[in-house]
């Protein structure tokens, strides 16, 4: 019986070079736009950063007083920056301007509750102030203040000191700021000084006999920041005729106290023998240090006879004017008082 063949034979198609070149050419495509959609999905998103403006909340102050420091920062981009990528610096010096003692506490304060006070690094002569939003993002086309405290240091008086602020992002900022020439800014804050005048007496001796002299010399010093810039006023005691004593200035250019001989500079001094007021003239200031130091010379004299006045103790007392010399302050070294002994 013949038997049928059921084999069936097995075809193979060889693929064509234009099939296969056109396989490679959509995986090539594919794998471009994979490529390029994972690039979109990393790119830095762009934010701008700015320092707007650094102020004073004073254009000046004294030696010895506070006032704030106000910086303004904004993102001006079109995308939050995030928290802790954003990063302020402000410089200003120490040599003039005191910065969170312990008795000038820092106060910083943020009503954006955004930027952090990291601390202070201190340079050659300035105070270096860091800040970052440590405490919340910043938000697209928002503006931000903080401010902090600053106190004019004592003793030493000074203009036009610059305090400068500096913005960037965080070195491992994940945005981008596509504008760094509006990153920095700058303000003034003069500490202007006061003077401080305060005396010292010396004397030849403090006992004197009828007839005898005692030469006393007046040493005003300014122990401020800034000179004089008005007349100087001091007063010294003066006597009543019953006392035997007489007060006049003293007209000689020197006078010689122990080993120690002084160059009076009462030429350039009015003296009230009525008040026992001594007043600078015009044009004559007190400088501050020991090359200020003004010496004056005062004659006391005890009278003869039935002009002597009786033995006993009397007051010598030096007073500088409160407010003197263009504002003078503080008043608590203005006056000094010795005694001296009639015998």
């Amino acid at each position: 019986m013949p038997q049928s063949n059921n084999h069936q034979k097995t075809f193979f198609m060889k693929p064509s070079y234009t099939n296969l070149k056109r396989n490679i050419s959509r995986l090539a495509l594919l794998t471009a736009m994979m490529f390029f959609m994972g690039v979109s999905k990393t790119k830095a998103q762009d934010v701008d950063l700015i320092a707007v403006s650094i102020s004073p909340g004073l254009p000046s102050i004294a030696v010895g007083q506070t006032t704030f420091i106000e910086v303004a920062m904004r993102n001006q981009g079109s995308n939050l920056i995030p928290v802790g990528e954003a990063t302020a610096q402000v410089t200003f010096s120490s040599v003039y301007l005191d910065f969170g003692l312990p008795a000038l506490p820092v106060n910083f304060t943020d009503p954006c509750s955004r930027w952090v006070y990291l601390g202070n690094v201190p340079g050659a002569g300035t105070n270096n102030l860091f800040f970052r939003n440590d405490a919340g993002a910043l938000t697209n086309n928002a503006t931000c203040n903080f401010r902090f405290d600053v106190r004019g240091k004592i003793g030493v008086a000074g203009a036009n000191n610059v305090i400068t602020l500096a913005s960037s992002l965080s070195p491992t900022a994940t945005v981008n700021d596509v504008n760094g020439t509006n990153q920095s800014a700058s303000a003034e804050l003069t500490v202007t000084g006061t003077p401080d005048l305060t005396a010292s007496q010396l004397f030849t001796t403090t006992q004197v006999a009828a007839g005898g002299v005692i030469d006393e010399v007046v040493a005003i010093r300014n122990v401020g920041a800034s000179p004089t810039s008005a007349a100087s006023v001091f007063n010294v005691t003066t006597y009543l005729p019953i006392t035997g004593l007489t007060v006049t200035s003293n007209s000689n250019p020197t006078v010689t106290i122990g080993f120690t001989t002084y160059t009076l500079d009462n030429a350039n001094w009015t003296f009230n023998a009525g008040t026992g007021d001594f007043t600078s003239n015009p044009g004559v200031f007190v400088q501050p240090g020991v090359l200020g130091v003004r010496y004056l010379g005062v004659r006391i004299t005890r009278g003869t006879g039935g002009s002597a006045g009786s033995n006993g103790t009397v007051n010598q007392t030096v007073t500088i004017a409160s407010g003197t010399g263009g504002g003078e302050t503080p008043t608590n070294n203005n006056t000094i008082n010795n005694s001296l002994t009639k015998n």
